[in-house]
Order: C-alpha cells, then structure tokens, then sequence
C-alpha cells in the first residue's frame, strides 16, 4: 500500500445511488476511499460500486474545492472476491472531472 488513506468497499452496492453528496471537509478514511490526482487530494462521496457491465467499479468523488469528480477502477482479476483487493485502489483508470 502506498500510504494513501482507502476505504475499500464492504458491499458491493453499500452507498451507490443514495443521492446525498457529502462535502469534502465531511469525508476522510473512514466513510471514503481517498487518492491523489495532479496533486489533489480527492474522497469518494459513495463506496465504490461495481459498473453495470461488472468489469470496473466506479464511484463519485469531491476535491477540497468540492468540485465533482468520476473515478473509475480496473478490476484486477475477477476471480477475486475480497473486494478490498479487487481494484488498485490507489490509482484508479480514469478521473473525469464533472464540474
């Protein structure tokens, strides 16, 4: 592990969908997954939940600007079912900042 504070998902669908976004300063090691990106801190506003294809997971996410981010995760084998190591959770395959 590379250091970085990560909240791997427990459930598979544990806050996808509940349609409350957190603020930055409301999030931290225990209630989201937390990554650097071009030397921004950015926090998982929901568990990271499998895409509806199953080959990534996916989850929303905030910087300290509280500008919205899509992170998105390979999945490292699917024979895997800890979902803890299923994804690096560290680097995710894409961010794609939403506003």
């Amino acid at each position: 592990m590379s250091g970085r504070e990560t909240n791997k998902p427990d459930k598979p669908d544990e806050g996808k969908g509940d349609g409350i976004m957190k603020a930055f300063n409301e999030l931290n090691a225990h209630n989201s997954t937390i990554i650097e990106w071009e030397g921004k801190e950015l926090r998982t506003t929901q568990n990271p939940h499998p895409t509806d294809d199953g080959k990534m997971y996916t989850a929303n996410a905030v910087d300290a600007d509280n500008n919205e981010y899509v992170l998105v995760w390979s999945i490292i084998d699917p024979d895997i079912t800890d979902e803890s190591s299923i994804c690096d959770w560290d680097n995710p395959e894409g961010v794609m900042l939403v506003k």
